[in-house]
């Protein structure tokens, strides 16, 4: 909560934007120095999605690693800025993004490969 002193008031800060923020860069961390060892969950669905595989030691500017890493990375630097500038209804959405299309793409994959 922020207190204001000119204007005597106060300010609830949002709680749940900068930990989604946080996880989106923490994933893209994450993927950029344990690719190896996140190769073994992530590879398969990027090959199924893009029907391109990306292997186990990529160039971090290759195209389909860079989305892996990059999307999330932007999402929460670009969410967490909005935030602090006070655009939550923009802030929101972007912050989710990645998120929920990784999620999507998780469900899709395991469905597919379930049947």
């Amino acid at each position: 909560m922020d207190i204001s002193l000119y204007q005597k008031t106060t300010t609830k800060r949002p709680v749940l934007l900068p930990v989604l923020a946080a996880v989106n860069v923490a994933f893209a961390i994450i993927c950029l120095v344990a690719w190896p060892h996140v190769a073994v969950w992530l590879d398969p669905i990027v090959r199924w999605v893009g029907g391109v595989s990306i292997g186990a030691h990529p160039r971090p500017m290759s195209l389909p690693f860079m989305l892996v890493w990059l999307v999330p990375a932007g999402a929460g630097i670009i969410g967490w800025t909005l935030a602090e500038c006070g655009a939550m209804a923009l802030a929101r959405p972007i912050t989710l993004f990645p998120l929920l299309y990784a999620a999507a793409a998780v469900f899709v994959t395991l469905a597919d490969l379930a049947s």
